[in-house]
């Protein structure tokens, strides 16, 4: 969506996404669109992804994403019950209007609620630029 996305955007907050998401599909420099799923159904803010790593040792993870998380090392202990992804990314900003789950699904940028980290196709991303005037 940004003119030169190879890099990740300099001025911005440095956070960490820990999930059992089995996704391949993470590369540094992409998009994040940040869906909150229990309570609002839309997409929130946007991110850069930086770097990711997937493991079940617990001492490497909570390495990886230092102070970046709000979860302990006990919880951290606890995902790791399984491989564990976890991405650093940069969070760019929160949108003053989210999307819609309804919407999204209108514009068929996707086809139900996302259960794990999903790739956009090249219409939906085209559709996301275009409503958020980039």
């Amino acid at each position: 969506l940004f003119s030169d996305d190879s890099q990740p955007c300099g001025n911005s907050i440095k956070k960490a996404y820990l999930s059992h998401s089995p996704s391949q599909l993470i590369s540094s420099g992409d998009n994040l669109f940040i869906y909150r799923s229990q309570d609002r159904q839309c997409i929130t803010a946007l991110g850069i992804i930086e770097d990711t790593i997937k493991s079940s040792n617990p001492n490497e993870i909570a390495r990886y994403v230092g102070s970046r998380t709000v979860y302990r090392y006990s919880d951290i202990v606890k995902l790791c019950n399984k491989p564990t992804l976890a991405i650093k990314f940069r969070y760019v900003k929160g949108l003053e209007a989210p999307i819609r789950l309804n919407e999204l699904i209108k514009n068929t940028v996707l086809k139900g609620a996302p259960q794990s980290v999903t790739k956009l196709d090249s219409k939906g991303i085209k559709w996301i630029k275009k409503k958020l005037k980039m």
